[in-house]
């Protein structure tokens, strides 16, 4: 007997499609939150650390200033346990949309970051404790492709956040966050800006800053400096991590230096649980259109 080609096509499209059960939105729902969960409680540990890295590759550079090895220590065995944990927990979750691949996406820059907790950073640590000559260098070829490839990763895991986001658009709430009475947030996946760059080292004159206060634990917060390029005559946003019991607009010197800290400015590398501090006491100058950047301003 002939069987014909047509017949021989719907028996393989019946058989892909009994392969491929629907996502229950339910499980999505659980799914999504459970991955959020770990990124909200663990993030922060490890941004923490990273930034604290590259604010000490910027002081080793910077007159061979001294790094507090111990502190950076205890900041790297804090984040590589979170990492660790932040693994186990992903590896124990169903892959609920496989055509998405959140999962996965999540599991290939753990590793990444597993990987350098393993290797490029307690070298970097090691060095910076050493008597060793151009350390600044040498931690910076050692880091540099490591980075690299956890950005990289990073950037695909957002792309996989963003499209399970897209596909279940049910599950996104991105409703306004208000803490106390001089505070507002502003999701920074949600916030207009101007991405630019500015040279490390660029003198600044402050004309404003936002203030922070002790958060939520399991959110990152970016306080807003605003001031001008002192090279350019330009006003300009700078973001920069939030420090608990930061000084007052008042408190600060009028004159400070910027430095990037390695920190970028890339939409599609943004998490759902990062907020841009606004102090509705600034709202004149902070909600300005301004050229932005990430990093810090150090002080004399």
């Amino acid at each position: 007997m002939k069987i014909s080609v047509l017949y021989i096509v719907w028996l393989f499209a019946l058989l892909i499609s009994c392969g491929q059960s629907k996502v229950n939105i339910g499980e999505a729902h659980e799914f999504y939150e459970a991955v959020n969960a770990e990124l909200d409680k663990n993030t922060p540990v490890q941004q923490k650390f990273i930034d604290k890295l590259l604010v000490a590759i910027v002081a080793v550079n910077k007159e061979n200033k001294k790094v507090d090895i111990e502190e950076l220590t205890t900041l790297y065995e804090q984040s590589k346990a979170s990492c660790t944990s932040e693994t186990k927990s992903i590896k124990a979750l169903k892959e609920v949309d496989r055509g998405i691949g959140l999962k996965q996406a999540m599991i290939d820059y753990l590793k990444s970051l597993n990987e350098a907790f393993d290797n490029e950073f307690p070298k970097t640590i090691q060095m910076f404790g050493s008597d060793e000559p151009d350390k600044f260098e040498k931690a910076k070829r050692m880091l540099v492709p490591r980075l690299k490839l956890i950005k990289e990763n990073q950037i695909e895991l957002n792309i996989a956040l963003s499209n399970f986001e897209s596909k279940y658009e049910k599950l996104i709430k991105t409703l306004p966050l208000l803490t106390g009475s001089n505070f507002e947030m502003r999701k920074l996946k949600d916030f207009e800006f101007t991405a630019s760059k500015i040279t490390d080292g660029t003198k600044i004159e402050l004309l404003s800053f936002s203030g922070t206060k002790d958060f939520n634990e399991n959110e990152i917060y970016y306080a807003q400096f605003i001031g001008v390029d002192l090279s350019s005559g330009d006003t300009v946003r700078i973001l920069e991590l939030t420090l608990l019991n930061a000084p007052s607009i008042d408190q600060l010197p009028r004159y400070g230096t910027y430095y990037s800290g390695g920190g970028t400015i890339e939409k599609n590398r943004i998490g759902n649980n990062e907020y841009v501090i606004f102090n509705k006491n600034q709202s004149d100058i902070e909600k300005g259109d301004y050229k932005t950047v990430f990093g810090f301003i150090e002080f004399e």
